[in-house]
């Protein structure tokens, strides 16, 4: 009798509970990658400034030439463009005597990557008020750095500007545009 009482106990708590399962569920997920275009263009901080100088008779005769090393750094997600102008068609004087306003003398502006690598096409350039290209790049650059050098001509073309006493300087901006190629 207490084996019958026992298997009826252990019937009655196997009927008597609900069907326990394992349950297993599933969920899914999308995960989207966006990519946007980015277009990034920095000038090195340490260079917002740069000055071709005129200081002997060959500078005047052959023009005087200034590098700015590690200039431009470009982030572009795809092909690119680097253009250069001035803001405006006179240089400003900020020195000197000379009543004489300087009128988009031919400056020309240039690149050279700092590592080789890309499909750069580099020009020389002059600087306008137009936006003039100098870097011309067929593929994505990840902080590629270009060193720029500016040309001062020669052939006695700032003689007229010159003072009889003292340094005469001109100035004016050059405004850098990097735009999808």
């Amino acid at each position: 009798m207490k084996t019958t009482g026992i298997i009826g106990l252990v019937l009655a708590c196997i009927l008597g509970m609900p069907a326990v399962r394992a349950q297993s569920e599933n969920a899914a997920v999308s995960l989207s990658i966006v990519l946007r275009p980015l277009l990034n263009l920095t000038v090195n901080p340490e260079q917002t400034t740069s000055s071709l100088v005129y200081n002997t008779a060959e500078d005047y005769q052959d023009g005087v030439e200034v590098t700015n090393k590690g200039h431009l750094t470009v982030f572009s997600t795809g092909p690119y463009v680097v253009n250069a102008r001035l803001a405006n068609e006179e240089y400003a004087k900020i020195t000197g005597e000379t009543d004489e306003a300087m009128h988009l003398p031919d400056v020309s502006i240039a690149a050279l990557p700092t590592e080789d690598g890309g499909t750069s096409h580099l020009e020389t350039s002059l600087l306008t008020t137009e936006d003039k290209s100098f870097i011309l790049e067929d593929q994505p650059a990840l902080n590629k750095v270009f060193d720029v050098s500016f040309h001062g001509p020669g052939d006695g073309a700032f003689l007229k500007y010159a003072s009889k006493q003292g340094a005469t300087t001109f100035t004016n901006t050059i405004i850098y545009s990097l735009e999808v190629r």
